[in-house]
């Protein structure tokens, strides 16, 4: 997912996207642990995804709060 497309999102959005990915991230190690996972590099895109949501997200949190 790309930064323009996160930003695009409200709060609430980004909440429940990043909701989602810890799911996806959860299903994916289980995979992992399992020998069943079909692309490893998955797990990695998923994380910068993830970290990608909580930057920008709290970004918008400080820009509220006016700090």
């Amino acid at each position: 997912m790309k930064v323009s497309e996160i930003k695009e999102l409200n709060c609430e959005e980004l909440k429940q996207k990043e909701s989602e990915i810890r799911e996806n991230l959860f299903y994916l190690r289980m995979q992992k642990r399992l020998g069943k996972l079909d692309k490893p590099s998955q797990l990695k895109i998923l994380r910068k995804d993830l970290a990608r949501v909580k930057t920008v997200h709290e970004s918008k949190l400080r820009g509220e709060r006016g700090l």
